[in-house]
């Protein structure tokens, strides 16, 4: 279904993407989470990451986390962007690290190229689609990496 959000975007050089750390998202989740709840949106589930093509040569991540939807004019911060993700059917790939697994520095993610090559193999064009990324889990050792596209829009 439709989900109303609220996020805030890191805008960086494509050169310095990898310079990103987990530290950056967190202290910007942290005060969104703040501003969601201080207007009465929620958030009411998970948050996620998207990860989109920026203006000349820049990558945006947005932090976001769902909500109710339906805040009043002035309920955010100028920095904070809120939108709805369209009623739609996503293309989603999920990986979870096994015996100790752990992702070598450089590589693309598993989840990425899996989610990349279901997309070719169902003729779905990625072209200026934004990646999703949730990661969900109870502890540093018990955790799953979601990522998703949104393959095609629904009424």
């Amino acid at each position: 279904p439709a989900q109303p959000y609220a996020g805030r975007i890191l805008s960086v050089p494509v050169e310095a993407a990898d310079e990103l750390t987990d530290d950056h998202a967190n202290a910007l989740f942290v005060e969104l989470f703040e501003e969601v709840q201080r207007a009465s949106q929620g958030p009411v589930g998970p948050f996620w990451t998207a990860i989109r093509a920026g203006e000349q040569g820049m990558v945006e991540l947005v932090c976001c986390w769902p909500t109710i939807g339906g805040a009043p004019a002035g309920a955010y911060s100028a920095d904070t962007v809120v939108g709805t993700l369209p009623a739609r059917i996503d293309l989603v790939a999920v990986w979870s690290p096994t015996d100790g697994d752990e992702l070598p520095d450089g590589y693309t993610h598993p989840a990425v190229v899996a989610l990349f090559d279901e997309a070719a193999e169902r003729g779905i064009r990625i072209g200026d689609a934004e990646v999703r990324q949730a990661v969900q889990g109870t502890s540093a050792e018990d955790w799953t990496v979601e990522v998703s596209i949104m393959a095609r829009v629904t009424r």
